[in-house]
């Protein structure tokens, strides 16, 4: 009996134990806080037609080590980068973007070997602080006609049960990872001159987080959305959460970032200036969301 009841605990504390194991984050993944604090946006020099070999800071976390920055994440995936110090913009117009990298006054780097084609933005990181967290995604638009296909029935489903059982009108799903993980932006049913929109990651485990917000009026301004080569999704777990990083291509207004950390079971915007979009059929939703970043970071 008492044999019994030792094979029995044992077998008990071994099952508390997996579980335990499996509800910890796997080991290895980052801080949240240490990849937040450390990272920035810059644009690079070149052009369509030449490899870029240097890059422009245009905004970064309040407290970022420069030094520390040695990874930039764009379109083209991944290239070491050094901290060259400060330059001196010309103050140039900012039309082009060799005008603009030439026009920004501040925290320079250089490639360690010149990247094609890289993008109009792109992120600069600690690779030291990701860890094992970066994951690859992939972009999930149609090469031929660069439109973003639907979410599935069963996440649109998710999105509405999550909104009250509000009605999604347009879905985009925009990027997915090996695992099943997946980001979709949701347009949901007006409610008088209210229209609430929806950014949400979604894995095969069932978790769910989305950052919402509601657009009143008509002063929102419209542009036609144009995805392409430009575009790219960053999503990093962390032991807190995940962070997602994106930029999206607006015509006529450069490009759109937009970067969500999760935080209390949703996600919410953090650390740079920037702003709030969506894909939907034809058109870019945008929204500027600039103030509520202006505590935690600045813009040279």
């Amino acid at each position: 009996m008492k044999r019994a009841l030792t094979i029995l605990l044992a077998t008990a504390l071994l099952f508390s134990l997996a579980a335990c194991r499996k509800e910890a984050p796997a080991p290895g993944l980052p801080a949240l806080a240490d990849v937040t604090a450390n990272w920035a946006w810059a644009i690079p020099n070149g052009s369509g037609e030449e490899a870029a070999t240097q890059l422009a800071v245009i905004t970064y976390a309040a407290e970022a080590d420069f030094e520390k920055l040695d990874l930039a994440i764009g379109p083209f995936g991944q290239a070491k980068v050094k901290y060259m110090g400060e330059k001196e913009g010309d103050g140039g117009r900012r039309e082009a973007w060799v005008a603009v990298f030439e026009a920004v006054t501040g925290p320079y780097f250089a490639f360690e070997k010149p990247v094609a084609m890289p993008g109009q933005t792109l992120c600069l990181v600690d690779s030291g602080a990701l860890g094992i967290g970066l994951v690859p995604l992939e972009l999930q638009y149609d090469r031929e006609t660069f439109v973003y296909p639907p979410a599935c029935d069963a996440d649109i489903a998710r999105a509405e049960a999550m909104h009250a059982g509000r009605k999604a009108t347009e879905s985009q799903l925009l990027a997915m990872a090996a695992d099943g993980a997946r980001i979709c932006v949701f347009l949901f049913e007006p409610l008088e001159e209210e229209r609430l929109f929806s950014c949400a990651y979604m894995d095969e485990e069932g978790v769910f987080l989305s950052y919402s917000v509601s657009l009143d009026g008509e002063g929102d301004p419209l542009w036609r959305a144009e995805p392409g080569n430009d575009d790219f999704l960053m999503l990093c777990r962390t032991r807190e959460g995940i962070i997602i990083n994106a930029v999206f291509r607006a015509p006529g207004e450069g490009a759109v970032r937009f970067s969500l950390r999760e935080a209390d079971g949703a996600l919410e915007p953090f650390g740079l200036p920037g702003y709030g979009w969506a894909i939907f059929s034809d058109e870019y939703i945008f929204m500027d969301i600039e103030e509520e970043f202006e505590e935690d970071g600045e813009t040279p």
